[in-house]
């Protein structure tokens, strides 16, 4: 059932309508859970990063970001880093570049690609 959730999150993204994807949150975590789903329970936090571009709630969408960041770093997953990556350069490409949590974002994905085992990002920073 998380996934299916996980699906309508994802539609109401590509139908424009970032906020059903934010007030569903409570809902998918909880299903999330009693589903053991602990993949989707990692990667449904790009789906609230995207939400919170789409709505211009740059400080919101660095907090998931960074989240999902924290979750994980243990896999050392280039997958993963690649679209903290791109999240990134939408956040510069949309002016965002010289606000403080943007600043701080980008020196986390530094730490984080260079405590790796390929010794660095799989996007340059």
């Amino acid at each position: 059932m998380s996934g299916v959730l996980a699906e309508r999150s994802y539609g109401y993204l590509e139908i424009g309508k970032p906020e059903m994807t934010l007030a569903m949150r409570d809902e998918i975590m909880r299903q999330i859970r009693l589903d053991h789903n602990t993949r989707l329970e990692t990667w449904i936090f790009l789906d609230w990063v995207r939400a919170y571009l789409m709505l211009h709630e740059v400080e919101e969408g660095v907090k998931a970001a960074q989240a999902f960041l924290r979750r994980v770093s243990t896999l050392q997953s280039d997958h993963a880093l690649r679209r903290v990556c791109e999240y990134l350069e939408d956040l510069e490409n949309a002016g965002y570049a010289d606000i403080p949590v943007v600043r701080d974002l980008r020196e986390e994905l530094k730490d984080t690609g260079s405590s790796s085992s390929s010794g660095g990002t799989p996007h340059e920073i």
